[in-house]
């Protein structure tokens, strides 16, 4: 695809995220309950590996790190509370980034959201 085509098409992504964010974050303000079980199997195992390591200075403070592409308004960051992870959001809508933000303060998350393309990660700034 000719550069040109691409950008045009990436820029009516990004617009039409803008346009809809509030009704498109209202229908998103829940997490799957397949996603849950998912991030408790691997809960079970990032803690088993903490519990085997815990001997091992060098890996003691064992913790998770979280690169959720397309956050959109942060709602997986809830899996998240209470464990040792730190948490990054990549979403190229600035309004869903912005209600993103809000979500990781709420819910006392270590972490950022970044707004900018996925597709472009050279190119994110803030």
């Amino acid at each position: 695809m000719k550069d040109e085509i691409k950008n045009k098409l990436l820029k009516m992504v990004e617009n039409n995220y803008e346009e809809i964010a509030e009704d498109f974050s209202a229908t998103r303000n829940y997490v799957w309950p397949e996603l849950r079980r998912v991030i408790a199997r691997s809960e079970a195992t990032w803690q088993s590996r903490a519990v085997n390591n815990l001997l091992r200075p060098e890996v003691s403070g064992l913790a998770m790190t979280v690169l959720d592409l397309g956050c959109g308004n942060g709602r997986l960051a809830e899996l998240f509370v209470g464990l040792n992870t730190t948490y990054t959001g990549i979403e190229q809508s600035a309004k869903l980034a912005a209600m993103a933000k809000k979500k990781l303060a709420e819910l006392k998350i270590n972490g950022e959201i970044t707004t900018g393309n996925m597709l472009n990660l050279n190119k994110i700034t803030d």
